[in-house]
């Protein structure tokens, strides 16, 4: 996410569509990105896959601006993205974030 959340609607679009492709399935994914124009960053990609269907269906996103940004990093927020994906997958060591562990 850049530092004035501009790119912040497109961040959680790939994160949760990440979240929501097997593991096996994700080259074809990435490709199918990088053919509309669109790159998916390395450290959104690593995240593991999330069964059950929690994140079939994205939902509204709303643009952010620099203030909303603010807020998702005052509280935490990748932390606890990092920390409810290690919960529901257990496919990998859960790390210890700053405020929540």
């Amino acid at each position: 996410m850049d530092k004035h959340g501009t790119n912040a609607k497109t961040f959680f679009e790939d994160l949760f569509s990440v979240l929501n492709t097997k593991i096996e399935e994700r080259e074809a994914f990435k490709k199918e990105r990088e053919k509309n124009g669109h790159v998916v960053d390395a450290t959104i990609m690593a995240f593991p896959y999330v069964n059950g269907g929690l994140f079939k269906d994205q939902g509204f996103i709303p643009d952010f601006d620099i203030a909303t940004r603010n807020q998702l990093l005052v509280h935490n927020f990748p932390c606890h993205i990092i920390h409810m994906t290690s919960v529901v997958g257990m496919s990998r060591r859960r790390k210890p974030c700053s405020v929540h562990s």
